[in-house]
């Protein structure tokens, strides 16, 4: 009763060679995925990433499973109606009469990802433009020179007369010529 009263996710699965099938869900985890527990049970957690089952932290998860290891990792998961959502998942070896499980705990963690995203996208690129600000340029231009053999060239260019074009038709109309020329 204290696990389905919970409001994180909660998964058990078998340890079976290259499967894990699911034994446990709780109702939260019903409600995360959009999954009911009779279409879950018995499947491995892997049809939660749908498409997207390259991710470096699955990488991580099967390491981790045969080394019987605990993981923690962030992942994008999908839900039955196909919705992407972000997944922290914490997943613990387990053993219960002897028999080898796993015990994952997942928080939608969306709401924090959407904003750690929007946050990086102010850091490193120009509102206006949707191109790399100045500090995030010259760190990209410095990564590409370093490996890059040959010549380089560099082209800057200047509106001549933007100050008036903004004064005097307003910030729209000098957004929309940034955004071209960007």
């Amino acid at each position: 009763k204290l696990v389905e009263e919970l409001t994180d996710g909660i998964a058990i699965a078998h340890v079976s060679g290259g499967n894990s099938p699911l034994v446990y869900v709780n109702s939260a985890f019903e409600r995360m995925t959009g999954y009911e527990r009779h279409e879950v049970l018995g499947k491995d957690c892997r049809y939660l990433q749908g498409n997207e089952r390259d991710q470096p932290e699955i990488a991580l998860i099967r390491t981790a499973i045969a080394g019987g290891k605990p993981a923690d990792v962030t992942l994008r998961n999908y839900r039955k109606d196909g919705s992407a959502f972000w997944n922290r998942l914490s997943l613990r070896p387990i053993a219960i009469v002897g028999e080898p499980l796993y015990l994952g705990i997942l928080r939608d963690v969306s709401a924090i990802r959407q904003t750690e995203m929007a946050l990086d996208r102010t850091a490193h690129f120009d509102i206006a433009t949707g191109c790399l600000n100045r500090q995030s340029f010259i760190i990209a231009a410095q990564r590409r020179l370093a490996t890059h053999t040959g010549p380089a060239l560099v082209v800057k260019l200047d509106i001549i007369g933007f100050h008036d074009l903004n004064a005097g038709y307003g910030y729209d109309v000098g957004d929309a010529l940034l955004l071209e020329t960007g």
